[in-house]
């Protein structure tokens, strides 16, 4: 890209197939590029030719081979051939990352899905942060704690405040507004 706004097409040698301008472009797979102007989106194919205009009103960039798109303002997922994957049910997804992607089906109601579309945690908490170091932060009844991928609380949700992990190591905020670490088994480090 040249400025964020001017993007070339180059093949494997590096000669210039086609170039275009758009607020963002990104590949899907191996055989579509997105392209983005004023909230509307199309797909070219590799070879630089207009293929279609995709019906999605959002279409996310992956790292993965599971596209969060949403369609009459809900989310759901396709694959790099465009096939839908996990219907649009939700009213907010994320990205899938590790294998698992949290959803919501409304507000105050997260849980995390396979890349199959099966829960695995249930949709009840009121939010669920990313997974990191095998444990991710959760909120529930305005508290917080700590679960791991199978839903199981391995540090109960009783502070004000909690933070993913990091090294190890988790920032978390008692009921009293006093901050410490705590490690993995939630012991007070610091």
């Amino acid at each position: 890209t040249i400025d964020g706004k001017y993007y070339d097409l180059i093949d494997k040698t590096g000669k210039q197939i086609y170039a275009f301008t758009a607020e963002a472009a990104f590949s899907v797979g191996t055989t579509y590029i997105v392209v983005k102007n004023n909230n509307q989106f199309k797909l070219i194919d590799r070879a630089g030719k207009f293929v279609s205009i995709p019906k999605y009103e959002d279409i996310s960039y992956s790292y993965t081979d599971m596209i969060r798109v949403k369609y009459q303002n809900k989310y759901g997922f396709i694959n790099e051939d465009w096939q839908e994957v996990i219907p649009m049910i939700y009213q907010s997804a994320e990205q899938f990352e590790d294998g698992f992607a949290r959803v919501s089906t409304g507000y105050y109601k997260w849980g995390v899905i396979d890349p199959t579309g099966r829960v695995i945690i249930p949709i009840k908490y009121q939010y669920i942060d990313f997974f990191r170091e095998g444990l991710a932060a959760v909120q529930q009844d305005e508290l917080w704690g700590h679960m791991d991928i199978t839903g199981k609380i391995v540090i109960p949700i009783k502070f004000f405040e909690a933070s993913n992990f990091r090294n190890g190591k988790a920032l978390v905020k008692s009921m009293d507004f006093v901050e410490y670490s705590i490690n993995k088994k939630g012991e007070k480090i610091n």
